[in-house]
This record gives C-alpha cells, sequence and structure tokens, in this order.
C-alpha cells in the first residue's frame, strides 16, 4: 500500500476520540497504538480506567471479527486465574458497530478494557523466572481453549 493510500485510509486520534464518545459513551485522553489489520488507540479517562479502541480498515471480514468476539466470549466464561480483556458495549448494545467513514468506507468499531502490564519483547533480559511463568500462562491458556 503506498503512503497516500494509506493516508487516506489512516484514523487520525482526534476521529478515535470522536468514534469513542460517540458509540461508547468513554471520553478521555488517546494515545494511538500499533496494530496488524486495525487501527488500534488507548482511551485514558480522567480516573484512570483505560480502553482499546479498535477501528477496523474498510473492506473487512466480518467473519473474522465474528470468531475474535466468539474467542473473547468464550475466554472470558472460563474459571482461570488468567486475565483477558473485556468486550465493551456501545451506545447500541453492539460489540461490533459498523461504521461509515468520512470517505463513505464501510468499518467497524470495537472496544476492549485494558491490561495493564509490559510487553514481553521489552523484558531485558528475560529469567529463567519469568521463561517459567510464560511457559506456565501458555499452557493455562492452552487448555482454557480445548
Amino acid at each position: 500500500m503506498t503512503k497516500s493510500n494509506y493516508q487516506k485510509i489512516a484514523i487520525s486520534e482526534m476521529q478515535a476520540v470522536e468514534y469513542a464518545e460517540q458509540y461508547f459513551g468513554k471520553k478521555g485522553t488517546v494515545k494511538k497504538l500499533p496494530g496488524d489489520s486495525d487501527f488500534n488507540f488507548q482511551i485514558v479517562m480522567k480516573k484512570g480506567e483505560a480502553f482499546i479502541l479498535k477501528i477496523s480498515r474498510p473492506g473487512f471480514d466480518l467473519e473474522n471479527l465474528d470468531m475474535q468476539t466468539a474467542l473473547f466470549n468464550h475466554l472470558n466464561q472460563q474459571d482461570t486465574s488468567l486475565n483477558f480483556p473485556q468486550q465493551i458495549r456501545s451506545k447500541n448494545n453492539l460489540l461490533i458497530e459498523q461504521i461509515t467513514d468520512q470517505n463513505g468506507a464501510t468499518r467497524t468499531l470495537r472496544m476492549l478494557t485494558w491490561l495493564s502490564g509490559r510487553l514481553w519483547a521489552k523484558v531485558n533480559p528475560p529469567t529463567n523466572k519469568l521463561w517459567q511463568s510464560l511457559g506456565k500462562t501458555c499452557g493455562q491458556l492452552m487448555t482454557v481453549l480445548q
């Protein structure tokens, strides 16, 4: 994708603030986050509560988003010590909100609770204790997914 095409589909922090308030009733400061396919933003409320706003690119795969929604539902219904983001319903009581952007393209909005922590990639050096903890957590996740 050329830079100009990317700029046409990119979402600004100002747009993210507007979408978060309009569709989810969440008003706060915004920080753009990296993402593979979605445009992701951290929304931090005045009292410190934080969320992730996920905005799809045009041409999104609704079946993939439905699968992700079902996966979060499954994970959050399990009796486990693991923490997973909670899905936040829109003002319209939807987990996936479809909108038309300023260019006439259809996109989706989703919001999740923010889980604080440190990225594994930023841990330096990873100790044996951390490696063991990661292995244990991966094992617990595999059990929950069965």
